[in-house]
């Protein structure tokens, strides 16, 4: 077992009724929905934006992949936020 995290080998991708709404969801609009078809909070954001039929598009990210090449890096890397575990210091 190499991967970090027991989750880093997940399925990549929505699949059957979901990879459908997926599929048509791929073009550019205002809203970006960055999404792990597998987490639950994204799922509730998800599912109100198909209900609300507000136009967005849907991008698969794992959060688990670390890779340097992967989707992530691209818009991950200005919401980092840097892991302190104390004040900050004067």
């Amino acid at each position: 077992m190499g991967s970090a995290h027991p989750d880093a080998d997940i399925y990549p991708e929505a699949t059957g009724p979901a990879a459908k709404i997926v599929a048509a969801h791929q073009k550019d609009e205002p809203i970006t929905l960055y999404s792990g078809w597998f987490c639950p909070f994204v799922q509730r954001a998800w599912i109100t934006l198909e209900e609300k039929n507000i136009p967005y598009k849907y991008v698969e990210i794992n959060p688990y992949n670390k890779e340097p090449s992967s989707t992530r890096e691209a818009w991950y890397r200005r919401w980092d936020v840097p892991k302190k575990t104390g004040p900050p210091s004067r």
